[in-house]
């Protein structure tokens, strides 16, 4: 468990908050969609790691590994809603007629979610745990970017564009 937390699930802190860096003011470029596909793919197994309850022997996903390994008392609750997974998921994990529209990505609320509840699991874990999680706990105590969300849609082409907005009014 403790080379799981070191390697695995630190890596994904940080890429979801290096990720978030990196987003460029006016994205247009297939590196600037991979950063921000990257991004969603993180916020999406970050959630899932928060709010999954261990897998029983036999389950499909019996191998997941989830916070409430490192904190039995762990309160799963919800992070992202069922609205963010929505969004998150037609524009990652499924391809929808929905691309077609522009709707926005609101990074930094995603962001700010996440980053909540990892710093509270962060505080909820054994004494003997917190050290495995230091490269996570350095990752969010980085300083915040004041960017805005994200909108996309597909051109006529194909390509999922990218594009900058105003931050929206849930973050």
């Amino acid at each position: 468990m403790k080379a799981f937390a070191t390697e695995h699930v630190c890596y994904e802190v940080e890429m979801l908050i290096g990720t978030s860096r990196m987003l460029r003011p006016e994205p247009r470029t297939v590196a600037d969609n991979a950063m921000l596909e990257s991004f969603l793919v993180h916020a999406r197994l970050l959630d899932g790691f928060l709010t999954g309850a261990i897998p029983k022997p036999g389950d499909r996903f019996q191998d997941d590994i989830v916070a409430c390994h490192y904190v039995s008392e762990w309160d799963r609750g919800t992070v992202l809603t069922l609205a963010d997974r929505d969004l998150v998921n037609k524009l990652v994990a499924h391809i929808t007629s929905e691309r077609m529209n522009q709707q926005p990505v609101p990074v930094l609320a995603l962001q700010d979610k996440i980053a909540a509840a990892l710093k509270k699991f962060l505080n909820a874990l054994p004494s003997d745990k917190q050290p495995w999680f230091e490269r996570a706990a350095r990752a969010l105590s980085a300083e915040p970017v004041a960017a805005a969300a994200i909108t996309s849609t597909t051109n006529s082409t194909g390509v999922l564009m990218m594009g900058r907005l105003q931050p929206s009014g849930d973050g």
